[in-house]
């Protein structure tokens, strides 16, 4: 526990010796060019007060002053200087206003005058990031973020335009799930954080150390070619522009859950930190699994009664009433400004060292009631089983990023930067199953099974980044090395099923001779990702007569190993029958497994591991590109065009399920992905973008595997198909947008997207036991629209506008999204249908009032998505699909003692409808409780927080 006490010991420490800053305001913003580019070393001078800057690399600048009403004047060699009058700032406030320069002609040789208006809109900086923007993205800013009750990085990511979340944590971008889809931390690339797909799981991050978080939809070569839905670019805690401290405390609270009977099963004293202390893994000396093989071989049964008795007994529940989850959030941002005052030709030089710390720690438990059924193809019943799943969720981050930057009075401008990004989060769960098994065991028995599961993520991300600017000539070198480590490890999944032929006879587990771990096993699995990666980025402005241009060239190297191993162990009778081995059989869950009944009259252990249960893989990509952007008719017109090389090696080691033969696959693919986006401005408030490019998919190391494994998620085999080919995509976007004010827009888009031999994952009709696999079908299409608009109610009404009313705001997004599969050439499936995911519409909206007079906040969030296929069928097993419901949330502000300290409320979930997955029996295209039949249904119930906040 020592390093818990020193990083408390530092937070205390860091509050107790941060002194009042004095009562001083604050002026920031960003100064972009005519293209959207930072404006590097341009003047921001304060009129009257002789206080000025030059803006550092990103074009940003940073003025402390007294308060009062200012006007800023800004200048740069060849462009208009700007005067803004009215500019306000408050004491212990921060003022922030963007400026947007354009050239010098001959018909404007004088200054530009503007007044400012009150900055009410959060998302200002975002706003003017989309319109200036090369390629089309949807996004949230930090402070939208912090306006809804979001957890978790899925949470925010479900608001973004045309996204949606699967299982709360995969991401599905204009219907296309994960495969389809990338995602990059500060610019290095994410793992995947399953072991047989290619998918994030984004509610493993805490969306509280979130600055922003982007989707790119459309490609240009200096974007990595690999996706078709969106690139998922999350940015953590920035450097700030003051010093600041904060601390937070707060808890949570769900309608069905807290304060109600809940249960858990054994743990250890390291649970609360979201670690395994070593409880729940295999003891140190257990032998391996080919010893364990070795002695069932030869028949060496007593060993195997000792191995028996090595296994901890962690089967025994405990029972309590939940309590209120915590959540705990410490932060802290340090600017030192390493500038000496000098005279001459130094004059002006500027370094700054800044630093950001936070911690973030989360606790949430969780019950719910599911009741789950199986049918056959006369829609009988095959399974009908009522589930009690509790689970507790435990995660908490930390992060540290440092910057050093160096901006010259001649223009010349360095910056390094080093991100740093823990993340911990575990997920333990446990299931108490009752009900029927008709098709195996007929209509009288009974079952009752338990299900225990332990899964804890480890996520290190560390990047280091160069940004250099040269004077005169804005030559950019840009240059990063990142490093990424995902370790997923499960344990010890526990499964136990109790019997009875009917309601007379007491329940037993059916252990026999034969291992079945699905009845009395044991399951262990690590997983352990490693990623390396490195860019590098040319960047050179220039002119051609009247025209401007950008070349733009650079690299991208990543490499990615994987190792996977999983461990399968399950209980087995010493002998085939007795007395003693019957009321063992016969004994509870805590009592069962007690290493005093392995031996010659009750139980011992047999190895289900297969060599297949472990494979590595690496991947290699390389990647160079080249890119122009030229601009014509002053600006108005934009082309950003090349094309990108990718090549692309992937091995995969293992061995085969039926011989374990080895199975050592190898193979490289060489691409070149053209693309192209053209922006129209009709002027500065208005553009018209046109983008079409080439982009891929390609298969997962699993995928390729010509062997079949066990997906405890689906519960069914898949298998691996050697012969896989890489989609290919075709993209054409095409999207009208309008800023009508500072922080505000309204956009319509419009896309189509064509796979070539995109990968589909089948479920086969006729095999003895489920069987999904892998294949490339022929082709298929998306198309759809999205509406997406940000704006204030006043800014509708020219006269009578009201106070009241500007501190009204609307945000809103709209997706329409149809998708095609084409699957004639597959025997035994349906032949068309839609993408797995793919909803055909989207629905968010929220509604925010913030008064700044009195310091009070209200946002009110929906979410609603159209029927989407949860499992796609066959003409045998019919396709399981998600029924659509509606989600409310709300969020109360409210700050006091001069906006320092905050109180905050948070409701999610409001209507709490059921969340139904059902078989389309009478195929009426919508859901039908008496018509249709009910796969599995539950409720996530209401979730309440509370949360009080303090700015130092």
């Amino acid at each position: 526990m020592k390093h818990i006490s020193f990083i408390f010991s530092a937070i205390l420490i860091a509050l107790f010796s941060f002194s009042a800053s004095a009562q001083t305001g604050r002026l920031t913003g960003k100064v972009v060019d005519e293209n959207g580019q930072p404006m590097i070393a341009a003047n921001v001078m304060v009129k009257s007060a002789s206080k000025g800057t030059m803006t550092d690399i990103d074009g940003n600048y940073n003025i402390v002053i007294a308060p009062g009403k200012y006007t800023l004047y800004i200048s740069y060699l060849g462009y208009q200087a700007v005067d803004i009058t009215d500019v306000e700032v408050k004491a212990g406030q921060t003022t922030t206003t963007n400026i947007d320069m354009k050239p010098k002609t001959s018909e404007s040789l004088g200054t530009v005058l503007i007044t400012a208006q009150a900055n009410r809109a959060s998302n200002t900086a975002l706003a003017l990031e989309q319109k200036n923007s090369a390629v089309l993205f949807d996004g949230m800013s930090g402070d939208q973020i912090r306006k809804t009750p979001d957890r978790t990085t899925a949470d925010v990511l479900k608001r973004v335009s045309g996204a949606t979340i699967q299982d709360n944590q995969f991401v599905v971008v204009r219907g296309l799930p994960d495969r389809y889809n990338a995602a990059f931390l500060n610019g290095a690339p994410l793992p995947s954080s399953e072991p047989d797909r290619k998918a994030f799981a984004f509610d493993i991050f805490p969306s509280a150390l979130l600055n922003d978080l982007k989707v790119v939809k459309t490609a240009m070569p200096s974007l990595p070619g690999e996706f078709a839905g969106g690139l998922i670019l999350v940015r953590t805690k920035d450097i700030p522009d003051k010093n600041y401290y904060n601390i937070s405390i707060g808890t949570n609270m769900n309608a069905i859950t807290s304060f109600k009977p809940f249960s858990r099963a054994t743990g250890g004293k390291m649970d609360v930190l979201g670690f395994d202390d070593g409880t729940r893994k295999l003891a140190q000396g257990f032998p391996t699994n080919a010893q364990v093989s070795e002695a069932q071989t030869a028949f060496e049964r007593d060993k195997l009664v000792d191995y028996a008795k090595m296994l901890r007994n962690n089967y025994p529940i405990r029972q309590f009433n939940a309590m209120p989850g915590l959540n705990l959030q410490f932060s802290m941002g340090h600017l030192i400004n390493l500038s000496r005052k000098e005279s001459g030709n130094n004059a002006g030089n500027k370094a700054t060292l800044g630093s950001v710390f936070a911690v973030t720690y989360n606790t949430t438990p969780q019950y719910r009631e599911v009741q789950r059924a199986e049918f056959d193809f006369q829609n009988d019943k095959m399974q009908d089983f009522f589930d009690r799943q509790y689970s507790k969720n435990t995660s908490w981050g930390a992060l540290w990023n440092l910057a050093f930057s160096l901006s010259k009075k001649n223009g010349a401008n360095n910056r390094i930067s080093l991100k740093n990004l823990y993340n911990v989060n575990t997920n333990d769960q446990l299931v108490q199953r009752t009900g029927k098994d008709y098709a195996n065991l007929g209509p009288n028995a009974d079952i009752m099974a338990y299900n225990m599961y332990y899964t804890q993520n480890n996520l290190f991300s560390s990047q280091l980044n160069g940004e250099h600017v040269l004077p005169k000539s804005k030559i950019r070198f840009d240059w990063s090395g990142g490093y990424s480590r995902l370790q997923r490890i499960i344990p010890d999944y526990r499964t136990i099923q109790y019997q009875r032929s009917d309601s007379t006879q007491p329940f037993a587990v059916p252990i026999s001779s034969s291992v079945q771990p699905n009845i009395a096993g044991r399951f262990f699995s690590e997983q352990l990702d490693n990623i390396y990666s490195g860019t590098f980025d040319f960047t050179a402005p220039f002119k051609l007569g009247a025209t401007r241009h950008e070349f733009k060239a650079g690299a991208f190297l990543q490499k990615r190993n994987r190792d996977f191993g999983a461990r399968q162990l399950g209980y087995v009778s010493y002998k085939s029958s007795g007395a003693d081995l019957a009321a063992i059989r016969r004994m509870g869950i805590d009592s069962i497994f007690d290493p005093r009944n392995m031996g010659p009259d009750g139980l011992m252990i047999k190895e289900a591991t297969k060599k297949s249960d472990t494979y590595s893989s690496s991947q290699d990509l390389i990647a160079a590109y080249i890119q122009m952007e030229s601009s014509f008719f002053s600006n108005k017109l934009k082309f950003v065009y090349g094309v990108r090389m990718e090549n692309f090696r992937q091995r995969l080691n293992t061995f085969a399920l039926a011989d374990e033969s080895p199975i050592n696959l190898d193979t490289t693919v060489l691409d070149f992905l053209p693309s192209m986006n053209i922006i129209y401005g009709f002027h500065s408030k208005m553009n018209l973008r046109l983008s079409g490019s080439q982009t891929v998919t390609r298969p997962e190391s699993r995928e390729l595997a010509p062997f079949a494994f066990y997906d405890f998620g689906l519960f069914s085999l898949v298998s691996g198909n050697p012969s896989l080919k890489r989609t290919k995509i075709t993209n054409v976007d095409l999207r009208y947008e309008y800023f009508p004010a500072a922080g505000q827009l309204i956009s319509v888009t419009g896309f189509y997207k064509y796979f070539e031999n995109p990968i589909e994952r089948i479920l086969f009709p006729g095999a003895s036991q489920r069987t999904f696999n892998y294949l490339n079908v022929p082709f298929a299409v998306s198309y759809g629209a999205e509406l997406e608009f940000r704006f204030t109610i006043a800014s509708f009404l020219k006269k009578n506008k009201s106070r009241f009313l500007e501190d009204f705001s609307i945000t809103g997004n709209l997706a329409y999204i149809q998708s095609q599969v084409n699957l004639s050439d597959v025997a035994g499936v349906n032949e068309k249908r839609p993408m797995q995911g793919q909803s055909p519409f989207i629905i968010n909206g929220g509604l925010q009032y913030n008064d700044s007079k009195y310091d009070f906040g209200i946002s009110f969030m929906a979410n609603y998505i159209g029927r989407r296929i949860f499992s796609v069928g066959n003409t045998v097993d019919p396709t399981i699909w998600e029924n659509p419901r509606v989600i409310l949330d709300l969020q109360l502000t409210k700050t006091f003692i001069k906006r320092k300290l905050e109180i905050r409320f948070n409701a999610r979930d409001l209507l709490a409808q059921f969340a139904n997955f059902y078989e389309d029996t009478n195929g009426n295209g919508r859901y039908d409780k008496v018509g249709d039949n009910t796969n599995f249904s539950f409720r996530y119930g209401q979730q309440f927080s509370l949360t009080l906040g303090y700015n130092f």
